[in-house]
């Protein structure tokens, strides 16, 4: 596979088998321009998850969901696109359950086959999907999202060091470091490891001096030595008398002698135990030292990578702020007590985005999926569901590469929408030529889907 040749992906056509509710094979065509219409139900989405599927092997949202058509074990879907190149290719992905439910994927490239990591190394899902889906990013998990926004980013990790004192610097010079957030938490945790790991050390080197000292403490006691004589003059007292009081007496006698023979051993015992300790209490000592002073040294990095990411956060931010006019992404806040704290909240014009309107919701996500591909360098097609909610698309919106419409439309199945016609996906019937009113979202305010865009 070629590196980068997914730098810019224009949809042409594509063929879609048993998978979700499509049945039989069903082809679909790509236009710069491309508008899907059909009632609630017929499927329209599933037009956008094929895509994410056939890229990624996820849904248009990154979620891993069963795929197949109801009761089939093998589907497939392939689509052809053109890349930055020019070059037409195609990618395809079959996937086949077997009796016990485990999935196999196969993919071929231009029908060879294809490794998922590499694919999946090649295409980015995360930024493929927040081009493809308006609403992935905002829906993102913080972590993820501050990681896609700053691999795409421009910033050198030299740009962050610059804004970092030289204290700083000097303690991050043993990190290898790089311009993502999800990099730099990898060497978080794992120095919060280490000191976890040297913590525990500490803690049973205190325990076994806490030990040792509270055995050296214990008094030095001779042994007891226990005399014989009275055992065996009731053992002969019951041999000639007979008297029950002695056999009891004589049981008395053995329990004392047994009770003082455990005695003896434990003093043995602690008497050996305490023999060349009096040097091992220095010997942990020392290392106790050695590990609170490296805990303090890992404690400092752990805060200069706080810094290095808090810098990194705000230089990305600052970025992606220039290119979105109406969205504004907050990556950090401010405590009450002053403390800066890592956040991820998508405003559109200053208000949460998930307050806001689905028209807003996806204008919102347009300019974001737009400010990506410029960081990224990429052209990925942009899908606007539920576009019965857009009247009319931001001047922004106008500039995307490849836009495919999906909109509802009451009494249609699911339909391509060509000039002034209307053809059924599966059926491939062509609906009789209908006015601008009465063929999309967009006639209902008497404009075509080109003209709205």
């Amino acid at each position: 596979m070629e590196k980068g040749m997914f730098k810019n992906v224009t949809l042409t056509e594509g063929i879609i088998h048993h998978l979700k509710g499509f049945d039989n094979e069903t082809p679909i065509e790509f236009s710069k321009m491309t508008e899907f219409i059909g009632d609630n139900g017929t499927g329209k989405t599933s037009i956008q998850d094929f895509v994410a599927f056939v890229f990624t092997g996820q849904n248009s949202f990154g979620e891993k969901e069963d795929f197949f058509n109801t009761g089939k074990t093998f589907a497939w879907g392939s689509i052809k696109f053109i890349n930055n190149d020019g070059i037409t290719h195609e990618l395809k992905r079959e996937i086949t359950k077997d009796a016990k439910g485990k999935v196999v994927t196969v993919i071929r490239l231009d029908y060879e086959p294809v490794g998922i990591t590499e694919l999946t190394r090649e295409v980015g899902s995360d930024l493929f999907l927040s081009v493809l889906n308006p609403k992935y990013f905002i829906n993102m998990s913080s972590s993820s999202a501050k990681d896609l926004l700053t691999t795409v980013t421009n910033v050198s990790v030299a740009d962050v060091l610059a804004l970092l004192d030289d204290d700083t610097k000097t303690l991050l010079a043993s990190q290898k470091l790089t311009n993502s957030a999800k990099d730099v938490d990898k060497l978080k945790s794992e120095n919060e490891k280490s000191i976890k790991q040297m913590q525990q050390v500490v803690d049973e080197s205190s325990a076994m001096i806490l030990g040792i000292n509270e055995l050296q403490a214990l008094p030095d006691v001779e042994p007891v030595v226990f005399d014989d004589t009275s055992i065996m003059k009731t053992i002969l007292d019951i041999a000639s008398i007979g008297d029950e009081s002695s056999i009891i007496e004589l049981l008395a006698l053995i329990e004392k002698k047994v009770k003082i023979a455990e005695d003896n051993i434990s003093f043995a015992s602690s008497s050996l135990l305490k023999e060349g300790k009096e040097g091992k209490v220095e010997e942990l000592q020392v290392i106790i030292d050695g590990h609170n002073s490296s805990i303090i040294d890992y404690k400092k990095i752990t805060s200069a990578l706080e810094s290095f990411k808090s810098k990194l956060v705000g230089l990305v931010a600052g970025i992606a702020e220039k290119l979105l006019p109406n969205v504004t992404i907050q990556l950090t806040d401010t405590t009450t007590t002053g403390v800066e704290k890592e956040v991820f909240v998508v405003k559109y014009k200053d208000r949460n985005i998930n307050i806001c309107s689905n028209y807003e919701q996806i204008v919102a996500g347009l300019e974001i999926s737009s400010m990506l591909m410029d960081l990224a360098g990429v052209k990925y097609p942009v899908f606007i569901d539920n576009a019965e909610s857009v009247s009319r698309l931001p001047e922004d919106g106008k500039k995307l590469p490849q836009i495919i419409s999906l909109a509802v439309a009451q009494g249609y199945g699911l339909s391509q929408v060509k000039g002034d016609l209307a053809i059924e996906l599966v059926s491939m019937k062509t609906m009789p030529r209908l006015s601008k009113e009465e063929m999309s979202f967009h006639r209902i305010i008497g404009v075509t889907f080109e003209e709205a865009v």
